[in-house]
This record gives C-alpha cells, structure tokens and sequence, in this order.
C-alpha cells in the first residue's frame, strides 16, 4: 500500500477496525501481483501480515510474511529482509512472545544499522504501536536488555529461524 493509502485507514487502525485496512491490503498485493512489482508486492505483504495479526488472523499473517520473505530473498533487497524482521517482531508481540519480539527488534536493528536506511514498515509503527517497547514493558528489565543484546548479535538467519520456527 502507499503511504496515502494507509493514511485512508489509519483512523481504522488505531480505533482497531480491521475491515477497511484489511481489504485495502488485500487490494493492494493483488494490484503489485498483477503488475509484477516485486519490491512493493514484497512491502505490501509485510504489512498485510501485520493487518492479519493484528486483526486475529496469525496463520494468514504467517502465510503473508513466509511468501514476503521469499519475495525479498528472490530480488536480494536486504532492506525488504529488513522489514520481515521488524514485522515478525509485531506478531511476536502480538502472540505476547515478548522476549522474542525484544530479540526480533534487536536483530531488525542491528540488520537496519548494516543495510542503512528505514524500513518501509516503521511509517505503520505510530499506529500499530512499538513492539520492542510494548515487549519490554512486559519483561523484566534484566531479561528484555539480555533478549535484546541476544537479538542484535543474530545473523539474518538466525533471526528468521527463531520468528518462523
């Protein structure tokens, strides 16, 4: 979705009504599917699978972001692994995974900090929220900084292994 798009529905998310967002979505990765556009097929099914968890959907969220993952590993746009991580991080938070969603936000820095730049995902988070400090108001102070420390020293892999496992 654009930006413009997703400013449609932001009074949707943050009053939790899922339908329109949902269905613009949805709209959206047919629309980058049908011409093509693997990089905003890819963005837009990252934040599908953020919609879907958020809207009690977790195995559409997981199916999303799996096919966003391969998406991004086929153009090789390490930013694009970069939003997997930060939205795998949202949907550990949401299954109120909390040391994994502190871990998963630790590695999309880390990953952030050698690829450069912000990923498309982090517009959405003034709306849906902060998964690593939403985790860490969860957790011990002790634990949520060792998870997090524990998370930026993850390879890519690593990462992706622990979210989708």
């Amino acid at each position: 979705m654009t930006r413009v798009q997703w400013m449609i529905v932001i009074p949707d998310l943050v009053a939790g009504r899922w339908e329109r967002p949902l269905a613009q979505a949805e709209e959206a990765v047919a629309a980058w599917r049908r011409a093509g556009d693997r990089l905003r097929l890819g963005d837009g099914l990252v934040w599908l699978a953020v919609v879907y968890a958020r809207a009690g959907r977790p195995a559409d969220a997981r199916s999303a972001v799996v096919e966003a993952l391969g998406v991004f590993r086929a153009v090789d746009s390490p930013m694009g692994i970069v939003s997997v991580v930060l939205g795998l991080s949202y949907l550990a938070r949401w299954q109120d995974r909390y040391e994994d969603a502190v871990r998963l936000a630790g590695a999309a820095e880390s990953l952030r900090e050698r690829v450069g730049g912000r990923a498309p995902l982090d517009f959405l988070s003034g709306f849906l929220g902060d998964p690593e400090a939403e985790a860490r108001a969860r957790l011990p102070e002790d634990a949520a900084q060792r998870a997090f420390q524990e998370g930026r020293a993850m390879s890519e892999e690593a990462a992706l292994a622990l979210a989708l496992d």
